[in-house]
C-alpha cells in the first residue's frame, strides 16, 4: 500500500522581530495518516548526503500537528525566539 499526504502552501503568521509562526495545511489526510504522522527536520547527515547546507537556525524550529473541527488540519511551525 502506498500512502501520499498532500501539503498546502506555507502561510507565515509572524512579522519581523517576532517569534516565527507558520502553518502548512494538510490536504485530505486520512485518519490513519494523522495517527501515524510525525513531522521533524531531517538530521544533519541527511542534509549532507543531499548536498544541502543546514543552517543552525533550523534547529530552533518546532513542529506540531493541529487537528481542527471546522477547517483543514495543519502543521504548525514555530520558534520560541524571533
Amino acid at each position: 500500500m502506498a500512502l501520499g499526504l498532500g501539503l498546502g502552501k506555507l502561510q507565515s503568521n509572524s512579522a519581523l522581530n517576532e517569534p516565527f509562526s507558520a502553518r502548512i495545511d494538510l490536504i485530505s489526510p486520512t485518519v490513519e495518516e494523522l495517527d501515524s504522522l510525525k513531522v521533524l527536520l531531517a538530521d544533519p547527515d541527511a542534509f549532507r548526503r543531499a548536498g544541502i547546507l543546514r543552517p543552525h537556525l533550523l534547529s530552533k524550529l518546532n513542529f506540531s500537528i493541529k487537528q481542527t473541527e471546522s477547517g483543514p488540519d495543519y502543521i504548525l511551525i514555530t520558534t520560541d525566539d524571533p
